[in-house]
């Protein structure tokens, strides 16, 4: 049952009625023109694969938009960030400036500083799932289409999709022509990008297709402090494992740019067809990063946005550094029975993260704080097995079946230098700007302290295994010519066992925290359709998602000055949603229109908490949300050369029952105010002070979440004596948000910004030759990407920006 209160159901009939009166105003007044949506639509048929099979867009009861390769270049997307707010209800932002966080419709992972929580909208590459969020920050590479599937997809797709899913089409080789595409980028800040495809048919029944992308740039804002730490590595590097860093002793954060690119992806893909029925695919693909790292704008930073010559400009007074390397291997096997298709995959990924960054995000002497992260190494085993009907069942029913099995293993390692401890542990000194030395032979070390005279802050490894299977199934009945029935569940299981070694990094001295965690969870959908005497596809639709629960590498402890907040391990949160959309095809087929409204009962929410035990934030999970809202999608072909397209989305989240929370802003302020009195960092004193800062966060808004999205583009094109040309103007809107649940007015209240971005091309005709003109942020816009506050640490919060304006030129080659 939906808990309600009366405003609540009275918002929720607000937004029902703007959908009924919008939807009823189209049907009245074009319900004279309307044609049927497959017949007579001017508009390419698009198909998708968000129910494991080849289907319409038009036809199917949930709310999916597709972006196809030309779309992605004429939008200016290159990944997953550049999503953002292209679809309704679609946000993207980063957190700690290197993990990408997918939130759809309110629903994203609010755990996103622990890596065995799994994120909330699973990436799919090829119909294989990708385990790894670190392989979102790749470059999209010769894609075929990206379908954004909004909403809980809780029995096809499973795992990690609570708020959605994405899958990613590559072009597949084909054995009927040698074939490529080459094109070439120059660019603002020394961009460069050089993209190519080949496809290489071998024989009759096998054929490769290798595809390139390499990006470089300059990076778009300068650190210009003046100051710069001392940072011996040499210290410390074989005891924590950080030796992937040693080179940043020879940096100097002075004059050091970020938000650069380096990156480098490669894919090869094969496929074999020995016989009309059967084939089998073969991917191999690499992506490999290596910059400065992510500019962050610290709050605390009073250095001026820009300069004078208009540059973006921030101080820190340590380097920053980023590397990833993201493979992928897979394989799979299909094969056509009369009646169904059966399909085997097969996938083994790792990733490898480092990261260095000043985590303080200022030059300030008085708080100085320097991360390493070796966000570890990630390798997953994925397989998964399915059947997907060809005829339907008794001549009536299509149906799929399938299971999945994921096996994940995390080694993730994080080291950080504090200047704040002192001269022999005197907490009342003031820091000294100097990273002091220390002897990792030191018994107290071994024990997990830090020796006097030396500048540890937090010391964690922790060794994280994530084990799931489950088993789906789905068909989709015809009650009657116009009304169909479609249901489906899927059953999960999912073991977490983590090993953790905290405030240390030699485990033979202190025993590690082992922590177990499992869950099982029945998952499903249920929609009715009915087709309108227009042709239109009207639905109503019920879905359940689930997302396991998992341990924490800190928690807070019994029995000390205040209960604890953060427990060590947190539960399964859930998604009960549902969706009311009609679909049709208007003015003989000029118009698309495709609606949805929505409501979420959103349970357990798992977030990242804070607890009066200092250092000890983990995940916690709060009861009782809601989310709701309505979407619209619009594609109108006013001539037969211009075309508009319209998105837009109106989302309201609030968490509904009371729950306590501790906000680590207002910790961290209570902390500092009374070490500065003397008072002992880990003593009763200040875990009771921070207690006393505990609030209740009902009533607030969901992280995440703007209020409004929208994206409005006008497209022209001109045919002409040499080809075509074509001309696009874009225009995006994400609104206002809160970048945490606590909605601190002094750090969660996030601006919204617009985004305009011209797109000019002209394609010549005979000789396969074309070039275009990019111009990215034309207003030179510094809207607010992500924000994120660390609730390890100092707890400082940073912005991380959409890049600057960018003028590209792009000349392409298709042979």
């Amino acid at each position: 049952m939906i808990k309600s209160t009366p405003n609540t159901v009275n918002e929720l009939s607000h937004y029902a009625s703007r959908v009924a009166a919008f939807g009823l105003v189209v049907n009245v007044t074009i319900s004279t023109h309307v044609m049927a949506q497959n017949e007579n639509s001017i508009f390419e048929e698009v198909i998708v694969t968000a129910e494991k099979r080849n289907e319409n867009l038009q036809d199917l009861s949930q709310s999916v938009s597709v972006f196809s390769d030309r779309d992605l270049d004429i939008k200016s997307v290159r990944n997953f960030i550049d999503l953002s707010a292209l679809a309704p209800g679609i946000t993207v932002n980063t957190s700690e400036d290197f993990r990408p966080v997918i939130s759809i419709r309110g629903v994203g992972n609010e755990g996103n500083q622990n890596d065995i929580v799994n994120p909330s909208v699973s990436f799919h590459l090829d119909g294989v799932y990708i385990a790894s969020q670190f392989a979102l920050k790749t470059d999209f590479l010769d894609v075929e289409q990206v379908e954004v599937l909004r909403g809980p997809q809780g029995t096809l797709f499973g795992q990690n999709s609570i708020g959605g899913a994405i899958n990613v089409t590559s072009k597949k080789p084909n054995t009927e022509q040698f074939e490529g595409v080459a094109d070439v980028a120059y660019g603002s800040f020394d961009y460069i990008n050089v993209r190519s495809s080949i496809n290489v048919p071998i024989s009759k029944t096998f054929a490769l297709r290798a595809s390139v992308n390499f990006l470089d740039q300059d990076g778009t804002a300068t650190n210009v402090t003046t100051t710069a730490n001392n940072l011996n590595f040499d210290q410390f590097t074989n005891v924590a494992g950080f030796d992937e860093f040693a080179f940043l002793g020879d940096i100097s954060p002075i004059g050091q740019k970020r938000d650069d690119l380096n990156n480098l992806s490669w894919r090869v893909r094969g496929r074999w067809e020995p016989t009309d029925a059967l084939s089998f695919d073969f991917t191999a693909q690499q992506f490999d990063q290596d910059t400065n790292g992510t500019a962050n704008f610290g709050l605390a930073d009073p250095t001026p946005l820009r300069d004078q010559d208009g540059n973006r400009q921030f101080s820190q007074d340590s380097p920053s550094a980023f590397g990833l390397t993201s493979d992928i291997y897979a394989a799979t096997a299909t094969y056509n029975f009369p009646s169904f298709t059966l399909k085997a995959l097969g996938s083994y990924q790792r990733n490898e993260i480092a990261q260095a960054q000043d985590n303080d995000r200022t030059d300030n002497a008085f708080v100085d704080s320097f991360v390493l992260t070796n966000a570890s190494t990630v390798d997953a085993w994925v397989g998964e097995v399915n059947l997907v009907s060809r005829d339907p069942l008794f001549g009536k029913l299509d149906w799929v079946v399938g299971a999945f099995y994921f096996n994940e293993d995390v080694d993730f390692r994080f080291f950080e230098l504090l200047d704040l401890i002192g001269v022999n542990g005197d907490t009342t000194t003031l820091p000294d700007n100097e990273f002091d030395p220390f002897n990792t032979n030191d018994p107290i070390f071994l024990l997990g302290f830090a020796p006097d005279g030396t500048d540890l802050g937090f010391q964690t490894r922790s060794f994280l295994t994530r084990e799931s299977f489950s088993f789906y199934g789905q068909g989709t009945y015809p009650l009657s010519d116009t009304v169909s029935l479609t249901g489906g569940v899927r059953y999960s299981n999912d073991a977490v066992d983590s090993e953790t070694f905290n405030f240390f990094t030699l485990p033979n001295g202190v025993d590690p925290v082992i922590l177990e965690q499992n869950d099982t969870a029945f998952t499903g959908r249920v929609a009715i359709e009915y087709t309108l005497p227009t042709n239109q596809l009207a639905y109503l639709s019920y879905t359940r998602g689930h997302k396991p629960g998992g341990s924490n590498l800190t928690f807070g402890f019994d029995g000390d000055a205040a209960p604890p907040l953060v427990k060590p391990t947190f539960g399964e949160e859930s998604v009960n949603a549902y969706e009311l959309g009609v679909k049709g095809d208007y003015i003989g087929g000029r118009l698309r229109a495709n609606l949805a409204a929505f409501y979420y009962d959103y349970k357990n929410l798992q977030f990242q908490a804070t607890d009066p035990n200092v250092f000890q934030g983990g995940v916690d999970s709060i009861p009782q949300s809601e989310i709701y809202g309505i979407e619209a999608e619009f594609l109108a072909a006013i001539t037969d050369n211009f075309f508009i397209e319209a998105n837009i989305a109106f989302i309201e989240t609030e968490i509904t029952e009371d729950f306590l929370a501790l906000d680590n802003v207002d910790a961290e302020e209570t902390t500092n105010t009374l070490l500065g009195n003397g008072e002992f960092l880990f003593g009763p004193a200040i875990e009771q002070a921070r207690a006393d800062q505990i609030v209740n966060v009902s009533g607030n808004e969901l992280a995440k979440t703007p209020n409004v999205t929208s994206f409005i583009r006008l497209n022209y094109t001109v045919p002409n004596k040499l080809g075509e040309a074509l001309a696009s103007f874009q225009w995006t809107h994400r609104g206002a948000f809160q970048q945490r649940i606590f909605n601190n007015p002094i750090v969660d209240e996030v601006e919204g910004y617009d985004l305009f971005n011209i797109f000019l091309s002209q394609t010549f005709k005979d000789n396969g030759f074309g070039v275009e003109l990019v111009i990215r942020n034309l207003t030179d816009t510094d809207g607010i990407n992500a924000r994120f506050t660390d609730v390890f640490g100092v707890g400082a919060t940073g912005d991380v920006l959409i890049p600057p304006r960018q003028f590209i030129v792009r000349v392409r080659y298709r042979f």
